[in-house]
């Protein structure tokens, strides 16, 4: 059953493990879609909003650092110094939030799901049925946060760059927010419904006229059920075997429905090349020496 977890960007089998061949193919085919999407080739985009999509535990931590390092989050910071971009970015991710745990009362269901010390948690309320007024204020809490990121990106670069824009990153200077992994709710009566929906994000994506895709991440299911069970306890071995196992098959149905947003396929295992250097290109990194020397 744990093997069965397990999924590979890469083609073929390796000790049993599994892959992700259909996804592989579909992000394959999908780069005509992209490059005839509005914002790409005759029109570069300002911006890119990209959504890192994993379980828990197959390497958040690992996407904040390597965006934190990359060119296109200097162009941010930069940006950062010269316009007021925490105050969307906040708008952006609480809208987000709330949009991805309306089965429950309130949208904050503890503190961030990736912090190592497990500390500043709390139980989340019951399960409860979103209002529709809510839901609507969430969904254009996003496409605001998102028009102004972008416009304020403009105001600072003009059309000279496409700065990426970690939506997941979780920055702790700038919010509280989110790694919003599969799921990324506490064990409490709202865990197994707390997880990103890309059919929410795409469609505010597409109200606030902004360019989004998505990285697919994935990691060895032992290194997986290790990070969440005994260096952080979210859940015991046995349930959570089952709920990353419910988080892989809502991951395969979304990246199904929207293969034309997957921007990259990377391995959390691979050391470096193939999936790697297309992570590393997405962030601005011209040179993949540059890149690996960061990555390494």
């Amino acid at each position: 059953a744990l093997l069965s977890m397990t999924t590979r960007c890469g083609s073929g089998s390796d000790n049993g493990r599994g892959n992700l061949n259909t996804l592989k193919v579909l992000k394959q085919s999908s780069q005509a879609s992209l490059s005839n999407n509005i914002f790409n080739e005759t029109n570069k985009p300002i911006a890119t909003f990209l959504f890192l999509v994993g379980v828990e535990g197959s390497g958040h931590h690992l996407w904040r650092s390597v965006y934190s390092a990359s060119p296109s989050h200097r162009r941010y910071s930069k940006a950062q110094e010269k316009q007021n971009l925490a105050e969307p970015f906040i708008q952006m991710t609480r809208g987000l939030s709330s949009l991805f745990t309306a089965g429950c009362e309130g949208s904050e269901t503890g503190g961030d799901d990736g912090d190592d010390s497990g500390s500043n948690r709390t139980r989340a309320p019951v399960p409860a049925l979103p209002t529709n007024s809510n839901m609507t204020q969430a969904f254009d809490d996003v496409v605001r946060g998102m028009r102004r990121i972008k416009g304020l990106l403009r105001k600072t670069y003009g059309s000279k760059h496409n700065t990426a824009v970690a939506i997941n990153a979780f920055f702790r200077k700038m919010n509280r927010g989110k790694f919003f992994s599969y799921p990324f709710g506490q064990e409490d009566g709202c865990r197994t419904t707390s997880y990103p929906d890309l059919d929410l994000l795409y469609q505010a994506c597409g109200e606030a006229r902004v360019d989004c895709k998505h990285v697919l991440i994935t990691r060895d299911a032992y290194e997986v059920i290790r990070s969440t069970t005994v260096n952080r306890h979210f859940s015991e071995v046995g349930q959570q075997i089952k709920t990353m196992s419910s988080m892989l098959d809502v991951m395969r149905i979304q990246n199904m429905d929207h293969h034309d947003r997957i921007a990259a396929c990377w391995d959390f295992d691979a050391a470096d090349g193939g999936s790697v250097d297309e992570v590393s290109e997405l962030l601005g990194w011209e040179s993949k020496d540059a890149f690996r020397a960061t990555y390494s």
